[in-house]
């Protein structure tokens, strides 16, 4: 190429790039030309010729890039104007159409609605930034028996001891404890939950204080009598002091200074009220069989959750070969923050979100068929636009425009329905279920997801319509004004028709499915054996404080007389106590030694409660061999304990009566305690664990500061509670009584979590049902219509209305069974998804599945037969003498 055409190719440029892409050749070539003439010319002729080409291109040049820029705006006004357009015409049609667009309102309000309430709970449990920072390098570490399936156990000072010298996965491991603890001198005395944390708790988490300062090693290693103060006990005992630091609080009668007050946001274990410094001493961390302690830990810079469990796993091994009776089976989990604090409920937010998401497609599905019966009657109007040059384009444009103006709409007063739904959702969720501080509500993340959501909804819902009415070949076949003429776009309608009906009914029947299996389950679990006599039960807690109780024959003389008492009061059949009631939620696990054989092989902890005299028969727990507890099993007696059938069955083989034990757990006898019963098993955790074994000790031979009380009463408990209250007052006024309730009401605490997931997917289920069911029944209403031409004929001809009836029902009951086949395999294909929220109940149950399809057909051959009937019973005369 020549210097003087580069020189103009360069000069191209002040054109667009379309132009010089279409023309730029041309030109050049033209230049050349020119260019050629010009020298031959002369110098002269040619310095005018440059000239004259450099000023023709940067005037032309400019002009055209203008004029680009001028169509460009006249473009875009055109497409918004256009868009406008269509957004004006789906405003009159559904002013036109009001009971059309008040049931697709409707519909995709119940589909958005219960999709953005159950998302605000999945984004402030899941999805929200933990207030704590570095909280993804922040793990909870648990004690672990794989012979009995036990992931999150309070571990011993002796493991805390080996973890916090030989592990080098992380920067910084704290032990903690969680106590009761009565608070007096501000307000009303009440019990609190002190957690007893290392210093290095609050390194760990990253939080300061919001007044004062945290506690230090100094405060543990002087055991100093100091507190740091929860932001809501700060604010509900102590009115918000901002100059609370250096004031004094009373924890079971002794007083402690508080140091300073925690953020609000700072909810770090479960509903903290105070925290106090822990130490370990060198004695108590060789303590192998009391385990009591929690642990919080940071992991060290670039180390994973996985590697850190691979370096416990290996410490685990260790220890095991060392310590082969104490050890066998145990070892650690790492545990993430978020999955240590969402656990719970993790599970069951992802179902909930799974079953509205079924739920919106339903609604997806019937609007998509209402758009579809209403295209059909608008098919002169479509015709009109087709003939008078509306594109396929255009009237997809159309059809969009109107489902997502139509989603939008419905998600607005979605909006509106999921504020109703998370407040309903909060106020009926168990207490614990939620972790704190995670309140659900509408905030830009929420409504981000639900717009989206709307968009997504509204395009789906539009396609079936959009696709089946903007062909070439239906806007040919819907000119024919013969509603029975069969074209290619009548046989499309049929097929898409019944397949969105299909649809419906499968996604229906997987939750209706889920539904009832989860009904079946919660019967069965409720129904299961406790292994005592629940009914007429009271149970109640009292706690007394080391600083008036300092002895075990002070707490001893205490429950002496409050049990006299308690017995004297009218209504009372029996009063007993234990420090570990069943359903209780406090559970004592200790390391024992049998004296003698052991079945070879069996892990050597059990359950260790203490219990009063007369314990076993106030509940109803029969004595199946040897005896019970007497007034003789005095603290100068031989010590005696009673062990129960599964502890019998899984150590001994045989009758305990006579065998010996000792256990390691602080309080327990120091001398070998012979076994003189053996009681019946009972649950004491959940009604879906099996029998644990127990070892029960008498109160007499041992101490207790704390005890559930048991009180059998020969009428209505709660009528008993008030006295229980007088009881315990009359003897000590400062002693608070907490958690009354019956042990229904205990147990009920227990299932609360699968009554919770029950009741909410039950609801949602129902709410799936009515929608497929109403879809099919709008569905078979629109076919009875369009037949209703051929129903006359046949009607006239000679056929009776049943045969006519029937003809019409076949057509609905055939997409009615094919998604009812859909949806039972769909349903066996997702039942592992339910898997772990059953309970003696297979998710591929024959009996549920038979049931659920049972009752969807019947219902869904009366949703095809109630149009039939109608269409059969219409006078034939009247039918062909209108036009369809």
């Amino acid at each position: 190429m020549k210097p003087g055409s580069a020189f103009y190719r360069l000069l191209l440029v002040v054109f667009p790039a379309a132009f010089r892409h279409r023309f730029g050749a041309d030109m050049a070539e033209a230049f050349d030309d020119r260019r050629r003439v010009a020298r031959a010319a002369g110098r002269r002729a040619t310095a005018v010729f440059w000239t004259r080409t450099v000023v023709d291109l940067v005037i032309h040049g400019v002009a055209e890039r203008r004029a680009t820029r001028r169509h460009s705006r006249s473009r875009g006004a055109s497409m918004l104007s256009s868009m406008l357009q269509d957004l004006r015409y789906s405003l009159r049609t559904f002013r036109r159409r009001p009971g059309f667009t008040a049931v697709v309102l409707v519909t995709l309000a119940l589909g958005i609605g219960a999709n953005t309430a159950i998302f605000s709970v999945v984004e402030a449990v899941l999805l929200r930034p933990l207030p704590y920072p570095d909280a993804d390098r922040i793990v909870r570490i648990y004690e672990t028996n794989r012979r009995v399936d036990f992931v999150r156990g309070v571990t011993t000072p002796f493991n805390f001891d080996v973890w916090e010298r030989d592990a080098r996965a992380f920067l910084n491991l704290a032990a903690m404890r969680s106590t009761p603890a009565t608070l007096t001198g501000a307000g009303e005395p009440a019990r609190v939950t002190v957690h007893r944390v290392m210093p290095s708790f609050f390194e760990i988490m990253g939080r300061a204080p919001a007044i004062g300062r945290p506690l230090s090693v100094e405060d543990a290693e002087t055991e100093r009598p100091v507190v740091v103060l929860s932001h809501a006990l700060w604010e509900s005992r102590f009115e918000s002091d901002p100059d609370i630091a250096g004031r004094t609080v009373v924890l079971d009668d002794q007083a402690f200074t508080i140091v300073g007050v925690m953020p609000a946001d700072f909810r770090f274990p479960v509903r903290p009220d105070l925290y106090r410094p822990l130490a370990l001493s060198p004695a108590s961390r060789q303590a192998m069989g009391s385990y009591y302690l929690g642990v919080v830990a940071k992991l060290a810079p670039g180390v994973t959750v996985e590697q850190a469990q691979a370096e416990m796993d290996a410490i685990a091994g260790r220890l095991e070969a060392r310590y082969p009776q104490q050890r066998a089976d145990r070892g650690a989990a790492v545990l993430g923050l978020r999955e240590d604090l969402t656990e719970r409920v993790a599970d069951s937010l992802r179902l909930l979100q799974g079953v509205v998401l079924f739920v919106l497609l339903i609604a997806c599905a019937n609007v998509a068929n209402l758009g579809i019966a209403g295209a059909s009657a608008r098919r002169r109007e479509i015709s009109i636009r087709a003939a008078m040059g509306a594109g396929r384009a255009r009237l997809v444009r159309q059809w969009l425009t109107e489902h997502v103006t139509l989603a939008l709409a419905g998600s607005a007063l979605g909006v509106l329905l999921a504020i109703w739904i998370v407040r309903a959702l909060v106020a009926i969720a168990p207490a614990g279920l939620l972790p704190d501080g995670a309140v659900p509500g509408l905030n830009g993340t929420v409504l981000t997801f639900t717009f989206v959501l709307a968009l997504a909804t509204g395009l789906v819902a539009g396609v079936a319509p959009a696709w089946l009415y903007s062909g070439r070949d239906a806007i040919e076949a819907i000119k024919d004004s013969g509603a029975s003429t069969a074209g290619t776009a009548r046989r499309s309608q049929r097929w898409l028709r019944a397949g969105l009906v299909a649809t419906e009914v499968a996604l229906a029947l997987v939750l209706v499915t889920g539904s009832l299996l989860l009904v079946r389950s919660f019967t069965r679990l409720v129904s299961q054996d406790p292994g005592f006599e629940t009914r007429q039960l009271l149970t109640a807690q009292v706690t007394l404080p080391a600083a008036r109780y300092d002895s075990p024959e002070a707490q001893r003389s205490f429950w002496t007389t409050l049990f006299e008492r308690l017995d004297g009061l009218p209504g009372v059949v029996a009063a007993a106590g234990s420090t570990a009631l069943p359903f209780s939620n406090w559970q004592w696990q200790t390391w024992f030694e049998l004296d003698g054989p052991a079945i070879e092989g069996s892990d050597s902890s059990a359950g260790t409660r203490t219990v009063t005299p007369g314990y076993f028969s106030s509940l109803g727990i029969p004595i199946t061999q040897g005896r019970d507890f007497t007034d003789a099993d005095r603290s100068t007696a031989e010590p005696v304990v009673v062990v129960n059938e599964a502890f019998a069955r899984q150590f001994i083989s045989g009758n305990p009566v006579g065998r010996r034990l000792r256990t390691e757990r602080p309080g327990s006898p120091a001398r070998w305690a012979t076994i003189v019963g053996g009681a019946a098993s009972a649950r004491h955790g959940r009604l879906d664990e099996g029998h644990e074994p127990e070892i029960y000790r008498p109160l007499q031979q041992s101490s207790a500061n704390l005890l559930i009380l048991a009180i059998r009463t020969a009428g209505e408990p709660a009528a008993v509670a008030p006295l229980v209250r007088d009881a315990v007052h009359t003897i000590d006024r400062l002693l608070p009584v907490q958690a009354v309730r019956t042990m229904d009401e205990a147990i009920g605490l227990t299932t609360a979590r699968r009554n919770f997931d029950l009741r909410l997917v039950t609801i949602f289920a129902l709410l799936a049902g009515a929608l497929a069911l109403a879809g099919v029944y709008g569905v078979m209403s629109f076919v009875a219509g369009l037949r209703l031409r051929e129903a006359g004929i046949r009607l006239a001809l000679g056929a009776s209305p049943s045969q006519v009836q029937r003809l019409v029902v076949r057509q609905g009951a055939v997409p009615v069974a094919i998604g009812i086949a859909a949806g039972l395999v769909a349903a066996v294909l997702l039942g592992d998804l339910l898997k772990e929220q059953l309970f003696e109940i297979q998710p591929d149950d024959p009996v549920t599945l038979a049931a659920a399809a049972a009752g969807f057909l019947a219902v869904g051959l009366i949703a095809s037969w109630l149009p039939a009937r109608r269409a059969a019973r219409t006078d034939p005369t009247v039918i062909l003498g209108r036009e369809v």
